[in-house]
Formats: structure tokens, C-alpha cells, sequence
């Protein structure tokens, strides 16, 4: 991010904490079933020499460097299901087709969860990456393989997802829900929670609710859910044949780019937890609703070509990789490739905004040895699939989703969404990323920018824990991240860490 003369705006007056209820801390199932990380070459180890030129300056001159305070501030800052009236508007926004306006209060505020089921597929739909795609190759100069769409592979990750859900169920059904800090990170789409496991066996339940004790109704009571688990695994099958359709439809599009990898699974993964593959949006109604999907509102009917699944998995994928072609004129090797520049940038942020953490990671020697690398694909290459808590993942995915009006000066202070009284948003506050003055630059920090800080702002959340643990227990806590108590204070602090390196940026330019 080249560094532009602008002048810092006066902080924006966040709203006063209200008695919203906290976020609780949710325990998931333990990290169980074969691993299936990327299949790419390392390229946090391609990056770590990179990100260490692109920062500019040495390790001393970064620890004295103007920074955010050490310490995660909470704001408690309430979510959007705490405000009726947002709530309310979300549900008039899907019914209006308003995308503009819906997309502002995902963005500042993100979506209530029972309604990224409507919302994702209409965002997505109008959002200017899928409007107007730019993907390019991972590696441009290394030669493609011919098996455009490994079906084996493909059923082979939903195979082993499908094999690590249901242990985790079996540990939920039992109630062991206290595993050690590394394991309790719910961190899987469809995931393993109580509330989750219950839901899972709702049939079950209602099978065998008002039968009393005598051995009839104990018989009729067992066929009930036998047949009740019969028709659960029917839905399951096809909601996985949905998932592995709507890959083979990406790849058959988009393979000759971007090849197969266990992340594009763990997408798919993540996106059918708000957005349910056999939801049927015409009729607004679902046979089995996942959990997230369980009080889905019942909106008038939507395009299928927008609600398909398939269509929903390619638009994310768009906006997932959404790359601008290199510079014709630059160097680019082999082991070059956009994802391998945006982590080294990532690195170099990492070490420039938190120093103490990057220095306990070097002192582990956390990214440098073999494995290091796992975790960073997972947080920046596929924004966070199979290692973030799905709730955390989904609110900044709102954000991602949230896209600003092209041709927007930055600081227009635009507001799209209506009060009773006009314009003028009920508590919608400013964007997370209120930006400096600069009038000739675009109006949106793009997804990919943001996440980059957004990660920055989960690793000083954790920075107690993490200061804490060796380099096994680092891995193995990055690689499945517990719940955020405060997801809200996240993503006001990714905001604040980009402004941070922003103001450094212009300094060092400076001298």
C-alpha cells in the first residue's frame, strides 16, 4: 500500500456500550480425523525473507515505532440483532432488493445470522469482483495439470469433514464438551457445539417426545428413530452432493486458473453453514435446517439463479480470488504468486504492528521450521475456512461482503440507510475502516486489505494465551481459534491496526 499525503481524520464517536449481552465463549469439538491442509508449496517459508524487505527497517527501529496500544480493547459495542430497527431494516432490504443499503449495514455493523441465508446470495450477486472478475493463475508460469476436477480428491476431503463432524457429535452427545484450550474452537462450519449436536437430533427428539414408559411405546419409540436418523442422513447426502456439485461447477468454470484445493472444500464448508445448500428459497422453507438456519425469517421468494448454491459457491470464490494482474514489467519467478506477496505483506505488518508477539513467534521458532507455514494458509489464503470459529468468520465475511458504492469519495460519509426520521442510520456508527482524505484514491479498502488486519486483530486478542504457549501449542491453537468474546471490538480494531499502518507508512516516507 503506497503511502499518499493525506491528513488524519478526528476519531469517530463510537456509540456509548449498551446491555447487550456479551458473546459467549463456545466450546467445539476436539481436532479429530486426518488433516487436509493445502496441497500448495510453503509459501509462508517464500515469504518470511520478503515480508522482512518489504517492512524496510530493522527489528530495533520496529519496536520503536508508533504503534496501537499493546493491550485488545473491548468495546462492547453492541451487534446488529441488538437493534430491532436494524433487524427490521435487513428484512426490508432483502424484500426490496436494496443491495446498496444492505450492503452498508453488513458492512459497519454485519448481518443478523438467520438472515445471511437471503443476504450472502444477494450481496454476492451485485458485488463489483463478481460483476467484474480478475482471477489470475496462483503460479503463472508453472504449467497446469491435467486433471481439471480431481473428483477423487474432492469426495475424499467431504469424506473425511463428514467423518471428523459426526465424532465430534459423538463427543457432544455425551457431553464431554471440556477439551483443552487448543481443541475448544468450534471452529468448523456445521460445527460441533452443544447447541449444535442438539439441533442435529432435533428429529430424534421430536420422535420421541410424549411416549411413556411401557415397552410398546419403547419399541414404537426406537423404529421412530431409526426411521428419523434415516431421513437426517438422506438430507445430509444430498447436502454434500450439493457441496461436491457446486466445486465440480467452479472447477469446470475456473480450473484451467485456479486448481483444486482442500480449502476450496473448506469454503464450501464454511458458506453452507449460513447459506444451506437444500434451502429451498422460493418456498422459503427447509427440510432439517442447519442450526445457523434453525429461525431463518420467511422473505418473499428469490431469484434460484441467485440462491442456487453452486452460484453462491462461484461468487465467493470470485471475491476470494480476486487478484489484479502483475506488473508486465516485474520480476516474477516460479514460486511467485499473489497469495505468497500477500502474506509477506502480512508478515511484515505482523512484525511492524505487534513486535512482542512476532518476537515470541521467532524466539519458537513458530514460522520458520517445517509447519509453519499451515496456519497462515488457512487465515490468509482462505480467509480464515476450517481454522476460524464460524460465527467470527461469518461477521467479518459480512464485511467483506459489505461493499461500498464504486466512485464514492472516502470521506463522503455515505449513508444509505433510513431512520424513521430519513437518512441517517438507527446506531449504525462509522465504517470500521473510516478512512484518511483521499479524494483521488478509491472509496473501498478492498477484502483482501482488510482481512490482512482483521488477522492482525485476532492475534492481539489472543496475545495473552499466545505469549504463553510453545511452538507445538501455538500451531495447534492457531490452526482451530476458540470463539471471540467480543467479535465487534475485532473488527473495530482491525480498523484501527490499518490506520496504524497507514500513519507509519507516511512517516517512514517521510524521513
Amino acid at each position: 500500500m503506497d503511502p499518499k499525503s493525506s491528513v488524519l481524520l478526528p476519531p469517530p464517536v463510537i456509540p456509548p456500550p449498551t446491555e447487550a449481552a456479551a458473546m459467549a465463549n463456545t466450546s467445539g469439538g476436539p481436532n479429530s480425523g486426518p488433516s487436509s491442509g493445502p496441497s500448495s508449496a510453503s509459501l509462508a517459508t517464500l515469504s518470511l525473507s520478503a515480508s522482512s524487505s518489504l517492512s524496510g527497517s530493522s527489528s530495533k527501529t520496529d519496536h520503536q515505532s508508533p504503534i496501537v496500544n499493546a493491550r485488545f480493547k473491548h468495546y462492547h459495542k453492541p451487534t446488529v440483532s441488538d437493534s430491532p430497527r436494524l433487524v427490521e431494516l435487513c428484512h426490508r432490504y432483502i424484500e426490496e432488493e436494496n443491495v446498496e443499503a444492505l450492503a452498508q449495514i453488513a458492512r459497519v455493523r454485519g448481518l443478523p445470522p438467520s438472515y445471511r441465508q437471503y443476504a450472502w446470495p444477494l450481496l454476492l450477486a451485485h458485488h463489483p469482483y463478481v460483476l467484474n472478475p480478475v482471477v489470475v493463475a496462483e503460479f503463472p508460469t508453472q504449467p497446469m495439470t491435467e486433471d481439471k476436477i480431481p473428483y477423487r480428491r474432492i469426495r475424499g476431503d467431504i469424506s473425511r469433514y463428514r467423518k471428523r463432524l459426526k465424532a465430534s457429535a459423538k463427543h457432544a452427545a455425551s457431553g464431554n464438551f471440556h477439551f483443552s484450550h487448543q481443541h475448544s474452537s468450534a471452529s468448523t462450519p456445521m460445527s460441533t457445539s452443544p447447541t449444535n449436536s442438539s439441533s442435529s437430533h432435533s428429529l430424534t427428539e421430536g420422535c420421541s417426545s410424549g411416549t411413556n414408559g411401557n415397552g410398546n411405546n419403547s419399541n414404537e419409540n426406537g423404529v421412530d428413530q431409526a426411521f428419523s436418523q434415516f431421513l437426517q442422513d438422506t438430507v445430509d447426502d444430498q447436502r454434500y452432493r450439493t457441496i461436491e456439485d457446486a466445486i465440480v461447477k467452479f472447477l469446470d468454470k475456473w480450473g484451467h486458473m485456479t486448481p483444486y484445493e482442500s480449502g476450496m472444500a473448506w469454503v464450501a464448508f464454511a458458506l453452507a453453514e449460513w447459506v444451506n445448500p437444500v434451502y429451498d428459497l422460493d418456498s422459503g422453507s427447509s427440510s432439517t435446517p442447519p442450526p445457523s438456519q434453525a429461525s431463518t425469517p420467511d422473505l418473499a421468494p428469490m431469484s434460484a439463479s441467485i440462491a442456487n448454491f453452486g452460484t453462491v459457491f462461484e461468487n465467493f470464490m470470485l471475491v476470494l480470488f480476486h487478484s489484479p494482474a502483475p506488473n508486465a514489467d516485474g520480476p516474477y519467478g516460479p514460486c511467485d504468486s499473489p497469495i505468497t506477496d500477500r502474506i509477506s505483506q502480512f508478515l511484515s505488518m505482523f512484525r511492524r504492528l505487534l513486535p512482542e508477539i512476532s518476537s515470541h513467534f521467532d524466539e519458537e521458532d513458530v514460522l520458520s521450521s517445517i509447519g509453519g507455514d499451515e496456519w497462515l494458509l488457512w487465515w490468509i489464503k482462505w480467509m480464515g475456512a476450517k481454522a476460524w470459529n464460524s460465527h467470527d468468520r461469518a461477521r467479518v465475511w459480512d464485511m467483506y461482503l459489505g461493499w461500498r458504492p464504486e466512485n464514492l469519495p472516502i470521506d463522503s460519509g455515505y449513508n444509505l440507510v433510513e431512520d424513521d426520521n430519513g437518512l441517517g442510520g438507527p446506531g449504525l456508527g462509522p465504517d470500521p475502516f473510516w478512512n484518511l482524505v483521499e479524494l483521488d484514491s478509491q472509496s473501498i479498502v478492498d477484502p483482501h486489505t482488510q482481512h490482512l488486519f482483521v488477522a492482525l486483530a485476532m492475534l492481539k486478542s489472543r496475545r495473552t494465551t499466545l505469549m504463553e504457549l510453545d511452538q507445538g501449542e501455538i500451531r495447534e491453537f492457531l490452526c482451530r481459534v476458540s470463539r471471540s468474546k467480543d467479535t465487534e471490538s475485532l473488527v473495530i480494531e482491525a480498523g484501527e491496526l490499518w490506520r496504524s499502518w497507514k500513519w507509519n507508512e507516511e512517516h517512514d516516507n517521510e524521513r
